[in-house]
């Protein structure tokens, strides 16, 4: 019998998030699970969110974006929906 650590590790890593929701200036962290292996990380659209290597995501401006884990050849998709952070006016 043949068991391939490889395809179990594959098959449990997971992104805490596959969407998400911000408001522009703000930040949230995203993880991934199931492997103990480099993640590579990247933004389709740097003008709206940005990743870093300490995996913490910033609302640049409105739009959309799908940040991507990279792991063991896999892709880990969160797609991320900036909105503009809205000023509510109190009155006295």
């Amino acid at each position: 019998m043949v068991t391939s650590i490889d395809i179990v590790e594959a098959s449990s890593i997971k992104l805490n998030k596959t969407s998400l929701t911000i408001y522009t200036g703000n930040t949230s962290t995203l993880k991934v699970s199931g492997t103990s292996k480099k993640v590579t990380w990247s933004t389709s659209n740097k003008k709206v969110a940005t990743v870093s290597s300490k995996v913490t995501v910033s609302a640049k401006s409105s739009g959309t974006a799908t940040i991507t884990a990279k792991v063991n050849n896999k892709n880990l998709r969160c797609k991320v929906t900036v909105k503009k952070q809205q000023l509510v006016k109190v009155q006295h």
